[in-house]
């Protein structure tokens, strides 16, 4: 705590993660092309990945800005060295008629990115803005790994009504052209942007403490699109209500 409205953080830690069953033992068509079939070939021996992490963290908060407010910012930025690194390799050799999908530990992989925040808050309004980017690099040959999200913001308002009991809300959430791909890959990744709405009812009052009604829609105009690297695209407006008592 450098200052009263300062705060800086470095951390390091190191972790493993243990391959998932669906990369180890996949097996079947991945896709057509044409009188071609891609098939998935099982890789039981994956090794974990291991990873040393390091992260700076700045955060600034301030009160009474203007009014009754308050402002805060942060930024994060990290850099992961993982060894064996998990990676879906596809090849489609028409030369060689070898069409397949299998999962194989990269040598080593770099991953860098930051993140940056902010909310300013008056009265029962919050305001929310955020960017995040990744990179990944296959550190033996150079070419980008293959599973990294697109760069993102997100921008969020939310109200609070009934001295906190409800709060509404929208988020806007923009994903940048995930252009850096590996060689092998040669699908395209659009941009695209998606727009939710969701209220909370959280009762404060006797005889309703422990409720919490959530409403949600989730991409309000029915946007058509695929994230990054997924097979599939999005399944549309999803409208949800989740109910819950806790005594």
């Amino acid at each position: 705590q450098t200052t009263q409205w300062l705060k800086i953080a470095l951390m390091y830690d190191e972790s493993f993660r243990a391959p998932t069953s669906e990369e180890m033992y996949t097996t079947g068509t991945h896709f057509n092309m044409g009188p071609f079939s891609n098939v998935f070939i099982p890789n039981p021996s994956l090794n974990a990945e291991k990873a040393k992490n390091k992260e700076l963290q700045v955060t600034m908060q301030w009160q009474d800005v203007f009014a009754e407010d308050s402002l805060q910012f942060s930024a994060n930025v990290f850099r992961n060295d993982v060894k064996d690194y998990i990676k879906m390799q596809v090849v489609n050799d028409f030369t060689n008629r070898v069409f397949e999908t299998r999962y194989d530990n990269v040598q080593d992989a770099k991953l860098t990115g930051y993140e940056l925040t902010s909310q300013y808050r008056i009265a029962d309004i919050t305001a929310n803005l955020s960017y995040g980017q990744t990179r990944g690099k296959d550190e033996s040959t150079g070419d980008a790994i293959e599973g990294i999200p697109a760069d993102k913001w997100v921008f969020a308002l939310d109200k609070e009504w009934l001295q906190g009991d409800i709060k509404t809300g929208v988020k806007t959430s923009y994903y940048a052209e995930q252009d850096k791909l590996p060689t092998t890959v040669s699908n395209e990744y659009n941009s695209y942007t998606i727009h939710d709405l969701y209220l909370t009812w959280q009762p404060n009052s006797t005889g309703l403490q422990g409720l919490n009604i959530d409403f949600t829609v989730s991409n309000l105009t029915d946007k058509y699109y695929r994230a990054a690297f997924s097979e599939l695209y999005s399944p549309g407006r999803n409208i949800k209500l989740a109910v819950a008592y806790a005594f």
